[in-house]
């Protein structure tokens, strides 16, 4: 029961050999008679022709592949055949198509399809159409339980033949330009190379403005497959907000919506125009402004040492400074305290008697901020002990 009958080049693994279906009932010639293949032939519309050949090949691979429609197909005719009266029988009652069958009418509708494929895919090969035609091919009654070695792997669908070759290609960006330089992210399977509507050929691009968005795909067969657009509208773009320092008030302009960062971890509850710091640090600090529709601006860090060089809100002066070991405070106001720090921000000495004058005698050298506070005001400023 498995004799074969498959052979020569049929043979091959790379040749997609086709199983020959009866495609129609019957039809009206050119002479006016109808035509259908005589009842004693055995095959009903649907069904395998008795004279299709049936695997497997020798070495036990399945054969045919596929199987198609052959018998009592109409084609195109070439003009030799529509004005030779003799063949009025064979050709179709509109005088354009003529009849033939058999696997020389089956294999060519794969063939058709196959040309499809590589113009949809121009890099395919055998093997992917082979396995993209086989996958989609569908079963019914006549077919039976498939891959079998009369129908193949079942009755060949050529939309869904094309379709198996797509993949999705889509577009992963804003919705609205901010004026960053954020680049869209593309997802998609197989993708092998891609083109955007601006030239750009990388997965990636640097939205250059506002306006349509888009790209084609291809995967290593050269199948293409053409993205959904992406609109980008210019969104509310804030202007770069400034932090300014007044002591230990950290201040910028009113925005819409406005969140403090330290060292670039949010702080929470901070969001109007300006925060209160605990000096000294050497912490950095930055402000987010939000426009109208969601649009991000971030300061410059600000970093706090140079606030507390920045800050003297004292009319009073040190001397000598640099200094071997003695300083002297000179100022209108009393002075009730000062306090020294090392540039790590630790307090090495608190001098609350006498604070005029400042013995540095039991401190190493190096660089220092003296905090120095009268009643009202208060005053950062740099002392160098050689």
């Amino acid at each position: 029961s498995l004799q074969t009958v498959v052979s020569s080049w049929n043979c091959s693994e790379k040749v997609i050999s086709v199983g020959n279906v009866r495609n129609r009932f019957g039809h009206t010639d050119k002479n006016g008679n109808y035509y259908q293949p005589p009842v004693t032939y055995g095959a009903v519309v649907g069904q395998l022709s008795p004279n299709s050949s049936k695997g497997p090949t020798s070495s036990g691979v399945t054969k045919p592949d596929i199987s198609a429609c052959g018998d009592v197909s109409l084609s195109a005719s070439p003009l030799w055949v529509l004005s030779n009266v003799s063949l009025n029988s064979v050709v179709d009652e509109d005088n354009l198509h003529v009849r033939n069958g058999g696997t020389s009418m089956a294999s060519p509708v794969v063939a058709g399809i196959a040309a499809l494929y590589l113009e949809k895919c121009n890099k395919g090969t055998y093997a992917s159409f082979k396995a993209d035609l086989t996958s989609t091919a569908f079963s019914d009654g006549f077919t039976g339980s498939v891959p079998n070695n009369a129908y193949g792997y079942g009755k060949a669908h050529a939309l869904n033949t094309l379709l198996a070759s797509n993949y999705s290609a889509i577009v992963d960006g804003p919705t609205q330009y901010c004026g960053s330089d954020s680049a869209f992210a593309i997802t998609g399977s197989a993708i092998d190379s891609i083109y955007w509507n601006t030239g750009d050929m990388n997965d990636s691009i640097l939205i250059p403005g506002a306006g349509d968005y888009s790209f084609q795909s291809y995967n290593t067969y050269g199948c293409v497959a053409y993205s959904d657009t992406i609109s980008l509208i210019t969104g509310d773009i804030p202007a770069t907000p400034i932090i300014t320092a007044a002591g230990t008030v950290l201040s910028t302009a009113s925005f819409p919506t406005l969140q403090w960062y330290e060292n670039g971890v949010l702080m929470s509850g901070n969001t109007s125009n300006s925060i209160t710091i605990t000096l000294p640090n050497s912490n950095n600090y930055t402000v987010v402004a939000t426009g109208t529709t969601g649009c991000e601006v971030e300061s410059d860090p600000y970093n706090a040492s140079a606030s507390i060089l920045e800050t003297n809100l004292l009319n009073a002066s040190l001397f000598p400074n640099p200094t071997t070991g003695i300083i002297n405070i000179q100022s209108d106001e009393v002075i009730q305290s000062v306090e020294i720090y090392d540039l790590q921000g630790s307090s090495v000495l608190l001098i609350t008697k006498n604070p005029m004058v400042i013995d540095l005698t039991t401190i190493s050298s190096g660089t220092y901020l003296a905090l120095i506070k009268s009643e009202n005001s208060i005053g950062w400023m740099k002392i160098i002990k050689n």
